[in-house]
């Protein structure tokens, strides 16, 4: 076989391999990046929930931070932001197994303790959280937190042995509600938006 023939083999041998391997290797490093990006994060403070037998009955508070890429890592205490927040009653209605629904005539919102009208921004996340969870939602423990205009949605499920809470970010201008992170056995008490 000549020189230049083993070249071509070789040559040809290495874009086969940056054509079929590249990809992969450009995902992994772009997941890394996400994995690890914090820099538009959302921390998010509460008591856990979850009962050990052999533990002591004091209250455990949790420190988390979550990113755009449904990565969660524990952090340090901080101190959270003035928020309103929203809680409801008689506002989520089971039809049937993983058929839920969003009761407007029954349904009452509180902001920060004090009974409200329901704003569009507010029915239209009720609906859009009923749309996206297949199981029952613990509603004295359903809360929206709006910190400088935007929203922040946690939404605990009854799933049998353990607390499932879903954590969403409600954008009003585009209505769209979108999922960042399922957070375990936690009543959410505080949340703090990482400044830009």
């Amino acid at each position: 076989m000549s020189k230049k023939i083993k070249i071509l083999l070789i040559g040809i041998l290495i874009i086969t391999l940056i054509v079929c391997i590249g990809p992969f290797i450009i995902s992994l490093f772009m997941n890394y990046i996400h994995t690890n990006d914090f820099t538009n994060s959302i921390y998010i403070m509460g008591i856990d929930t979850y009962p050990r037998l052999f533990e002591s009955k004091k209250t455990k508070i949790k420190y988390y931070e979550v990113n755009d890429f449904n990565n969660v890592r524990k952090t340090w205490k901080f101190i959270p932001d003035e928020a309103d927040i929203y809680t409801s009653e008689s506002c989520f209605v089971d039809k049937a197994i993983h058929i839920i629904e969003f009761d407007l005539t029954k349904c009452v919102v509180y902001k920060n303790g004090k009974e409200i009208e329901k704003t569009p921004e507010i029915i239209d996340m009720y609906e859009k959280v009923v749309k996206s969870i297949e199981h029952s939602i613990i509603e004295p423990d359903f809360k929206i937190f709006e910190i400088n205009n935007e929203y922040y949605v946690f939404a605990p499920l009854n799933v049998n042995m353990h607390t499932p809470v879903y954590f969403f970010r409600y954008n009003k201008e585009l209505k769209e509600l979108k999922f960042l992170y399922q957070l375990e056995n936690i009543d959410v008490t505080g949340v703090k938006v990482k400044n830009k």
